[in-house]
């Protein structure tokens, strides 16, 4: 059942990606933005009108991490090791998400809005973006 849900998945966001229509002046939120730090400065889309993206990432982590500790012990009057480490165990941590908001306004007019979901305060959301024209 997993294996069927994982590819349904990947299908999905196949077909919903070959559906994106080019912005201008776009830098991608991909790993192909990557070391992009401003948007392209020529205009290599023609203006076709308004458009809209929305887009997401998501990450969901699992940490294994193991520590150790050589100090002497020391104890306390209740016999309990001051120097005593907690136990760790292996899981997940909570998951990260981000929403990418790209609009295609005007003809040189760009839109970009990042929104940063928190994964611990979840009540908390960092904005980021603009409006871009050339």
């Amino acid at each position: 059942m997993k294996i069927r849900l994982i590819i349904f998945f990947c299908i999905v966001s196949g077909v919903l990606n070959a559906q994106t229509e080019p912005l201008q002046y776009f830098r991608p939120n991909n790993k192909l933005g990557i070391n992009i730090f401003e948007s392209v400065k020529n205009d290599t889309v023609p203006f076709t009108g308004f458009k809209v993206t929305v887009g997401g990432n998501f990450t969901q982590d699992f940490q294994a991490v193991n520590h150790q500790n050589r100090a002497v012990p020391v104890y306390d009057i209740n016999g309990v090791n001051s120097n005593q480490l907690i136990s760790l165990t292996n899981g997940f941590n909570r998951a990260m998400a981000n929403l990418n908001i790209n609009a295609q306004l005007a003809d040189g007019v760009r839109m970009n809005l990042t929104m940063y979901l928190s994964t611990r305060h979840h009540q908390e959301t960092w904005v980021k973006g603009g409006i871009y024209s050339i």
